[in-house]
């Protein structure tokens, strides 16, 4: 992989930004920081809204990057729908949560940067209005490293 910029998550706010660098106990700004290239890919893949399957019919709006048009394999994830599903069936709705997860990081093993990817979702709260997701991205070498996201659904 090639070094890109580092984003950062901040799962209380819900959104994500570039990662600046300062200079060594100051608060001058000096460059944009690069690297932590697995950290970023994950954040892009599982924040970013992948189209929605042809069967979809919960919303009219598929989601989706109209560059997808022209790529074999979407980019992004289908976590978006889970905001519109029902929490009926809590073990249901995370098992979707999973394998969501798990599909938008796929191409990470597809393009052998990584041996392996799992998830593991969970609620956050006891309203179940906060899904977390635990990520662990495994490398040939054996390598691990594990990223968690929070989302809300309010």
């Amino acid at each position: 992989m090639m070094a890109d910029l580092k984003m950062i998550y901040d799962n209380e706010k819900q959104r994500a930004d570039i990662e600046l660098e300062s200079l060594l106990g100051t608060n001058i700004t000096v460059d944009v920081q690069t690297g932590h290239d697995l950290e970023t890919a994950c954040m892009i893949s599982l924040m970013s809204d992948r189209v929605a399957e042809s069967d979809w019919t919960l919303t009219v709006d598929q989601k989706g990057w109209w560059a997808d048009a022209y790529r074999q394999q979407p980019i992004g994830s289908r976590i978006w729908q889970l905001g519109v599903m029902s929490v009926s069936d809590p073990n249901e709705y995370l098992i979707r949560a999973k394998a969501y997860c798990e599909e938008a990081l796929q191409w990470l093993v597809d393009d052998r940067i990584a041996a392996s990817v799992s998830a593991t979702a969970y609620f956050t709260d006891t309203s179940k209005r906060s899904l977390g997701c635990d990520i662990k991205i495994t490398k040939a070498n054996g390598v691990s490293q594990q990223f968690s996201y929070v989302w809300n659904n309010d």
